[in-house]
């Protein structure tokens, strides 16, 4: 090859490049022709494909809405009570009147607050926290506290400085309100609660002991030396004798009880030793592991489920709620027992308004088997080796107690008996289940019942009655044909039409620009991009101009709308006869509004019958049974848009889709997509051939520039040796 690949050997002086590009140009010619077919082929079956997309809109889409009775006859239905019953009617409805008695309104399952949330600890009623609704609070500094009618004296100091930290709960012993002995002490502490230490002690147990079983040691010197041992605001245990004086312990590390031969030592654990009024025996009481919770113990378990079906066991792990000690102690709220049941997915609704401080809960879904059932864990019990175990069935049955549940049915809470005004509450306790039931409804609809109803909604005749209070006499409904509606459907159909017509006669009368051809890449080369775009789309114009299949497709849409539903008896039976006309711009449809108010008004039914009529002798469009079913040899009584929608556009669909696809892929059988991928085929060959035919000419001219450099080089000896 010459120099640089363009100048020969030696001062040769050809321009191999040149001349191989020369002799190159018929078969680049020829490609370049090549791939200009492939390219425009490609645009024509994007075009093709556009419209397959937009027609298979048209007809699955539009057409099948003029299909339906609902559409083209429908039908209005009004109430003569609109507060007991309203009523909508479908195409299928017939007009006249009915006669509508609401015997009963169906309910859903649904426990309402029947008043505000009361809690245990009186100092916090306004808390949204699960714990004060359960616990008890017992105030600082007090040496007293009254429970259920009894005063208590307290061992201990119980609470933090900000009066919200229990430390511990104990008592000494108390009376009721007549003088007489009680002790108490289980009840008592099962309203208090601990925060701040690994064990929650809000338990206790009791036992009662004559003097002679009681001894108190102070300082090494064992004697009962007092009626009562108590705790001063201070902390300090303070002896107490018969006749009032007292002695504060200022050491306890030398204060020993003994009570029936156990010695306890004097800490926080321990309660303190009470004589009783009567005959002087005294109590005693005292924390251990039987009478001691965890913070991971439960503190409340219960299980919401939404139907009266027995539970499996992976739906009881669903559909438990349990907080531990632990959960209330850090503040469990209202709102997260909403959030807990509501994901319990027992479609069981809660809800907490803290406006006015009530708790609801309902089952979605109305009528007698979608109830509501809560199931309080078991009661506390204590194992073989005496340790406690804390189901939390006693703390969340006193939490659904302080909600105060009563049940709603018919807009108002269930009350005692039909005569009375007072709430009927629901009551739980540890180990029930209780169980709230929704209602079904009864109508009477000229002259039969019908029972049963779940969502105060029945459709009978094509009529949707909607069902809202008891009635005592019969409501009138009354169903007649919607003509504002038929010609708003009317009205949109020949929009809709007009539309895919017009995208049709626009593309097969597009304007060609037969100069404009789909650029080679070496032409795209030597142009900016808007230069590109704009060529691109005169090249673009007129692909698909007077297209057989687009042009048969317009005609058949026009057969569709001209000719007559022979099965429509009636004088209104064609789309002409209704006000449907068509201009002279290439098929384009008008609507005379008079003209069909007037055949609505002679024949309500027409309208649906002209577009929706269609006979029972159908066949499948393939062997498969997978395309659409199509209507044989009965056109002339076949409706407007079931003509369109099983000729139109199913031979129109078909035809594209068999000539050009239905999508820019070319692997799909189709006559376009055979055709360009032979071009691919035919090309790639070709340029095969192309780049061969380029080697050999280069070493054609590399050959002749070797032959003319020798030359050349003896033709220099022999004039240098004559010289």
């Amino acid at each position: 090859m010459g120099v640089n690949g363009i100048y020969g050997l030696s001062g040769s002086g050809l321009d191999v490049q040149s001349l191989v590009k020369a002799g190159m140009l018929t078969k680049q010619n020829e490609y370049d022709k090549m791939y200009k077919s492939q390219t425009k082929d490609a645009w024509i079956k994007s075009a093709y494909s556009d419209f397959y997309s937009s027609m298979t809109t048209f007809k699955y889409t539009t057409l099948s809405n003029y299909k339906m009775q609902s559409t083209m006859n429908a039908m209005k239905a009004s109430s003569s009570d609109t507060a007991s019953v309203t009523a909508t009617a479908n195409g299928a409805a017939v007009a006249m009147s009915h006669k509508v008695q609401v015997n009963t309104l169906s309910s859903n399952a649904y426990l309402l607050s029947a008043q505000a949330i009361t809690r245990s600890n009186t100092a916090a009623q306004n808390s949204i926290y699960l714990k004060d609704s359960v616990f008890g609070k017992i105030e600082a500094g007090k040496t007293s506290y009254t429970y259920n009618g009894n005063t208590y004296t307290t061992k201990t100091a119980v609470y933090d400085t900000d009066g919200t930290t229990v430390k511990s709960y104990t008592l000494s012993g108390g009376t009721d309100s007549s003088g007489a002995a009680v002790d108490d002490a289980a009840g008592l502490a099962a309203d208090a609660f601990t925060t701040d230490v690994s064990t929650y002690n809000i338990r206790s147990t009791t036992g009662s002991y004559t003097g002679s079983q009681v001894s108190i040691s102070y300082d090494g010197a064992g004697s009962w030396t007092g009626d009562q041992l108590s705790m001063n605001s201070n902390g300090q245990y303070v002896l107490t004798d018969g006749s009032g004086n007292q002695t504060t312990i200022t050491d306890n590390s030398k204060l020993t009880i003994q009570v029936n031969g156990t010695s306890y030592a004097a800490n926080a654990d321990n309660l303190a030793i009470g004589k009783k009024s009567t005959d002087s025996s005294y109590t005693f009481s005292t924390l251990s592991a039987a009478t001691e919770v965890s913070a991971t113990d439960k503190a409340i378990s219960f299980t919401v489920a939404g139907t009266a079906d027995t539970l499996t066991a992976d739906q009881l792990k669903k559909q438990t709620i349990s907080y531990t000690f632990a959960d209330l102690a850090n503040g469990k709220t209202y709102n997260d027992l909403v959030s807990d049941i509501n994901a319990t997915n027992s479609n069981v609704q809660a809800s907490y308004d803290a406006a006015n401080d009530a708790f609801s809960l309902y089952n979605k879904t109305g009528g007698a088997e979608n109830t509501i059932t809560l199931t309080m864990a078991a009661a506390d019990t204590t194992d073989a080796s005496g340790n406690l175990v804390s189901n939390g069935g006693t703390y969340a049955a006193s939490l659904f107690n302080h909600l105060h549940l009563a049940k709603s049915a018919d807009g108002a809470l269930e009350t005692e008996s039909a005569t009375s005004t007072t709430v009927k509450e629901q009551s739980f306790s540890s180990g029930s289940s209780t169980q709230i039931t929704g209602a079904e409804g009864s109508v009477t609809i000229d002259g039969k019942t019908y029972t049963g109803i779940k969502d105060n909604k029945i459709t009978v005749s094509g009529v949707t009655y909607s069902l809202l209070n008891k009635t005592t006499t019969a409501a009138t409904v009354s169903v007649s044909q919607d003509t504002d509606s038929v010609i708003s459907s009317v009205k949109q159909f020949v929009t809709d039409y007009n539309k895919m017509l017009d995208s049709l006669n626009d593309k097969i009368y597009e304007t060609q620009y037969s100069d404009y051809q789909p650029l080679t890449k070496t032409q795209e080369a030597s142009m900016t991009t808007d230069q590109i775009t704009k060529w691109n789309e005169k090249a673009k114009s007129g692909l698909l101009y007077h297209s057989d299949i687009l042009r048969n497709i317009v005609s058949s849409m026009r057969e569709a709308i001209y000719t007559p539903v022979e099965s429509v008896n009636s004088d209104y039976n064609s789309a002409s006869a209704i006000g449907i006309t068509s201009s002279t711009n290439k098929g384009h449809l008008t609507l005379d509004e008079d003209k069909l108010k007037t055949a609505l008004a002679a024949d309500p039914d027409c309208v649906y019958q002209i577009f929706a009529s269609e006979q029972d002798n159908y066949y499948y469009s393939d062997d498969n049974k997978k395309q659409d079913y199509i209507k044989q040899d009965d056109y002339k009584n076949t409706g407007i848009a079931n003509r369109l929608y099983f000729t139109s556009m199913t031979d129109g669909l078909k035809s594209i889709s068999s000539y050009a696809g239905t999508s820019e892929e070319t692997d799909d059988q189709s006559s376009l997509g055979k055709l360009i991928t032979n071009l691919q085929t035919k090309m790639s060959t070709f340029k095969t051939q192309m780049d061969a035919y380029e080697t050999l000419l280069y070493k054609r001219y590399d050959a002749m520039e070797t032959a003319i450099a020798q030359l050349s080089k003896q033709l220099s000896t022999v004039t240098g040796s004559n010289s």
